[in-house]
């Protein structure tokens, strides 16, 4: 792997946390957190829920990276 591979991976991640994180926020600017659902999360970011899985374990453990 070449090191730029790593660096777009890298970024790739970055946006992806980060499109999570403010779908997440935008999510409970209209409901309870406790009434979001990983489904709705993932397509509210616009990713699908595997890919959601990747990244987190569940909706705390974004609430946790953002807190």
């Amino acid at each position: 792997q070449t090191s730029l591979t790593v660096h777009s991976r890298q970024q790739r991640r970055e946006r992806t946390h980060a499109r999570i994180k403010s779908s997440l926020l935008q999510l409970m600017s209209e409901k309870s957190f406790e009434d979001i659902t990983v489904t709705e999360l993932a397509q509210e970011a616009g990713i699908n829920r595997k890919t959601f899985y990747k990244h987190y374990h569940d909706t705390m453990a974004v609430l946790d990276e953002i807190e």
